[in-house]
């Protein structure tokens, strides 16, 4: 299991978990102001762009809270090269689900972990950006994309 699995998995069930710190002050916090999901997002952000993360394989998809379809998209979305991008389009195709595009973009905008799960990676058909649910939005999304060679308008 990865490190930052470890963690997210710690903060998110009262079990000690070999390797993680304790985190009852930070679900405590998370609970106060804005919920569990939006203060890992930003944690993983902030490893991302310092250069700290491995991403996630497909196999560490299951492993997540989501649903079946969910874990399809997911784990096309880790098979997204660095440096490239793909359609909603191309990812309900990669997922197994090519009727189910805008099913799909909700599952995306439900990732749990951006940009472990590289969701900054996919744009609507027209070329535009579309829309990045992690912290800082669009700006962000132009940010990581731009970090691996990828600009967009």
């Amino acid at each position: 299991m990865r490190p930052w699995l470890n963690w997210i998995e710690h903060l998110t069930t009262d079990q000690k978990v070999e390797g993680s710190n304790p985190s009852g002050r930070a679900r405590n916090l998370t609970a106060r102001n804005g919920g569990f999901n939006f203060f890992i997002a930003g944690v993983v952000g902030v490893v991302y762009r310092m250069g700290m993360y491995k991403e996630m394989t497909e196999a560490d998809i299951d492993k997540l809270p989501g649903t079946a379809f969910q874990h399809d998209v997911w784990r096309a979305l880790v098979r997204i090269p660095r440096g490239q991008v793909r359609t909603y389009s191309d990812v309900a195709k990669m997922a197994g689900h090519p009727n189910a595009v805008r099913a799909v973009a909700n599952a995306v905008g439900a990732n749990p972990v951006p940009p472990i799960i590289p969701c900054h990676r996919v744009i609507r058909i027209d070329g535009k950006l579309g829309g990045y649910s992690g912290p800082g939005g669009i700006e962000t999304k132009r940010k990581l994309l731009a970090s691996e060679g990828v600009y967009i308008k």
